[in-house]
């Protein structure tokens, strides 16, 4: 299974692909960040981090080599300052991202309000804007960037910021690299990544394979991904094609009601899984007509087929009835989604030059297009002594849904520069999107919704001197509501989701207003230090609101507004390397409304809680702390470790901050990573992870524990209003070895 669909990288790598004149300098998206100087920029626009009206922070693929990560969702939670995981799903390829209380999730439900690219090309997937990091192989990564704020440079969706991956070549990746690890939990892979150039060719592959039996019970995966590119490189036009396949299997371990938390590895309910195949054909390309004048775009098809199985309660089951297909304790939710998406962008690179003032202007647009089709069934079941849904009917079609997304964008971006020390961005997008729905078994689910909004964005850099680099900002975002939230926005028709769509009324588009203010520089010694502050208003958010931990609805909410400080430094004392970021986050309602959320402790009799302004958003740690160290022992060995330590956080459901249950406490987790070079091209490594085996939780939310009878077993009379909580994973430890025909 774990290499069944890998050889069609290799055959797509050959085939020829359309020629799009496009591509900026480095033959990648204007949607990356250049990490092969010392002041990363945005290519492109051409310029460096001193002329951004904001703080972006970049990794490299020296440092994921450096650290060997066991996936790219937790160097970015070690790495990138403000980042932070929610283990939503206890899958470490399944976890919610968030960034300054913006999450990117896999979970339908999440408010999505991070947008993620990959080589130029957005990858929240279109049915319900979730992000699949199961579908990003480590191994291709040549850098990964967290660019903040509401930048209309990247369409919808970018509310709180974006993450940026470009991927390899092999130009500048020659040679071939092996690595192969395995140790706790039963989880063990491989990855081999080749490349190399021929002329005006390059040419890049990589697969990884890994198995895990996972911490938790019936909590096992399997991963298998390849990337693979081919590039051309004339005097001045550049292509490259690439191509990504992935083939998963996630096992998920749900969150636990307090009463059960005594025995973290145990299960709610069983089993829990969701399958991915993905194939992701992209074509990016530049051509240089002048030293003035560039034309640059890319072209891409991508198709995801998904499947999930969901086991529940039945919270209909009434004891005193006999079981029957209508009357079971125990629902099995199975669902199917296909997405066919594809588009490109194309932009016309403009630099004029003065004594004066410079510009770099680009004038761009997009077109992502998508056509999903879905379908759910429901299965009735008997839960066992084990809390194991055993189907004892044939699945029932409840659901079956098409849509389709058309969403385009014209944007201009203007660098000016006034003088030597100050740097005017002048940018706006206009976004159009139009959502259609088509349902299938009736018309409940019919709906047609339009959206458009034009989005502006001012900065301004002033360098008062060398080492010192001073930015204001004020930017705009939407988020248009996906086909998931508008199929699923009546609170009296709740769904369970990804399952049971069964209304279609309005919901408005999210807007954000962003400004920020930040400075950053070079102390002496090589240290670098970054602080920024920033606000993000935000109308008409979208939330999704929790019933009982399984079933909710999304709704319009007035206002939020996130707001916090960033501080970070690095640097070294002697041979000690040294990195401390901190993020203080303060995430709130700013108006009053009112929302169902009946296990929550304070709701009145109808079950309805009323929030007020300055009330905490839930599941946002107000303060992050993350303390890097690395070590040379010897020429040969090096020690690293990474401790992270955040405050508590509301659950979710309680959204009043009045739950008796109070917030799901905060946690200081440590990790370790270590290297042994034992030969020229060969090198040891191990990775640690929960080094002191600490005992935390990185999600809560409001529920109804209807295992309350006798040793925890189901009691058709119980749900008892509680708190669900996601457990952290315990002590767990890898070894591994590399080689490289590149000298390490």
């Amino acid at each position: 299974m774990l290499i069944r669909r890998l050889p069609q990288c290799f055959m797509f790598a050959a085939l020829a692909a359309l020629w799009v004149p496009a591509m900026a300098a480095n033959g990648t998206s204007v949607m990356s960040i250049d990490v092969t100087t010392s002041r990363p920029g945005i290519p492109g626009i051409g310029v460096d981090s001193s002329q951004l009206p904001f703080g972006v922070q970049t990794q490299n693929a020296a440092a994921i080599r450096k650290q060997e990560p066991l996936n790219a969702s937790k160097f970015l939670s070690d790495n990138l300052n403000g980042v932070t995981v929610n283990d939503a799903q206890n899958n470490p390829y399944q976890p919610d991202i968030s960034f300054r209380g913006f999450t990117a999730s896999p979970v339908l439900g999440t408010p999505q309000g991070l947008s993620i690219y990959v080589d130029g090309v957005r990858v929240n997937e279109p049915f319900g804007d979730v992000v699949n990091w199961d579908l990003i192989p480590e191994s291709a990564i040549e850098s990964v960037s967290m660019v903040p704020g509401s930048n209309p440079m990247f369409g919808l969706n970018s509310l709180g910021g974006s993450v940026v991956v470009t991927t390899k070549s092999g130009a500048d990746f020659p040679g071939v690299a092996a690595k192969v690890f395995g140790g706790s939990f039963g989880r063990y892979g491989l990855q081999v990544e080749g490349g190399g150039s021929s002329g005006r060719y390059d040419y890049f592959a990589t697969v990884n394979g890994v198995h895990s039996d996972g911490w938790a019970e019936h909590n096992p995966s399997d991963v298998a991904q390849a990337f693979a590119k081919v590039g051309y490189r004339g005097a001045r036009t550049k292509l490259n094609l690439s191509i990504t396949s992935a083939d998963t299997r996630l096992s998920g371990a749900q969150t636990l009601p307090l009463a059960m938390l005594d025995k973290p590895r145990q299960s709610y309910t069983w089993p829990d899984y969701a399958t991915h195949h993905l194939l992701f054909l992209n074509t990016t390309g530049r051509h240089q007509f002048s030293d003035a004048l560039a034309l640059a775009g890319n072209v891409y098809f991508r198709r995801l087929d998904s499947g999930e199985l969901d086991s529940n309660v039945n919270d209909a089951f009434d004891s005193l009835q006999p079981v029957s297909a209508a009357n079971s304790p125990g629902l099995n939710d199975r669902s199917n989604t296909k997405e066919n998406g594809y588009g490109g962008t194309l932009r016309l690179i403009i630099h004029q030059g003065g004594k004066s003032i410079r510009s770099r202007l680009v004038l761009g647009g997009t077109a992502d297009l998508a056509d999903t089709d879905f379908n759910q069934k429901e299965q009735p079941t008997q839960i066992t002594s084990a809390r194991e849904t055993v189907g004892f009917a044939p699945y029932v079609l409840q659901t079956r849904l098409t849509a389709r997304n058309r969403y385009y964008g014209l944007y201009a971006y203007d660098t000016l520069g006034l003088g030597k020390r100050t740097t005017l961005t002048l940018a706006g997008r206009y976004n159009w999107a139009h959502v259609r729905l088509l349902d299938k078994l009736g018309t409940a689910l019919n709906g047609e919704h339009d959206f458009s909004r034009f989005n502006p964005a001012v900065g301004l850099n002033i360098t008062p001197r060398r080492g010192l680099d001073t930015y204001v900002s004020y930017s705009e975002g939407m988020r248009t509501p996906t086909p998931v939230e508008l199929t699923c926005a009546d609170p009296n028709a709740p769904c369970t989701l990804p399952n049971n769509f069964l209304s279609d009324p309005g919901l408005r588009p999210v807007i954000s207003k962003t400004w920020e203010l930040g400075a950053r520089g070079r102390l002496n010694g090589g240290w670098r230090w970054h602080s920024a502050l920033y606000r993000t208003d935000l109308h008409d958010d979208i939330e999704f609101i929790s019933l009982n931990g399984l079933q909710g609805y999304f709704q319009n909410v007035p206002e939020t507004r996130h707001q916090g400080v960033e501080l970070s430094i690095n640097g070294a004392i002697g041979r000690l390397g040294l990195t401390a970021q901190y993020t203080y986050t303060d995430a709130t309602f700013q108006a009053a409304f009112t929302e169902a959320s009946p296990d929550n402790s304070s709701a009145d009799g109808s079950g309805l809680i009323t929030v007020q302004p300055g009330d905490h958003v839930p599941g946002i740690p107000p303060h992050v702390f993350k303390l890097r160290l690395s070590y040379p022992f010897t020429g040969r060995l090096r020690v690293s470790t990474i401790i992270q330590a955040q405050s508590g956080q509301y659950a979710r459901g309680d959204e009043n901050n009045r739950d008796v249950h109070g917030k799901v406490p905060g946690y200081v987790v440590a990790g370790l990573d270590a290297s042994y070079r034992v030969a020229r091209r060969w090198r040891a490594f191990l990775q640690v992870s929960n080094l002191f085996d600490t005992k935390y939780y990185s999600l809560g939310v409001l529920g109804a524990n209807d295992f309350t009878g006798p040793g925890g077993s189901f009691d058709p009379a119980g749900g008892e209003s509680t708190q669900f909580r996601s457990v952290g994973a315990p002590f767990g430890a890898w070894l591994g070895v590399r080689y490289s025909s590149q000298l390490l």
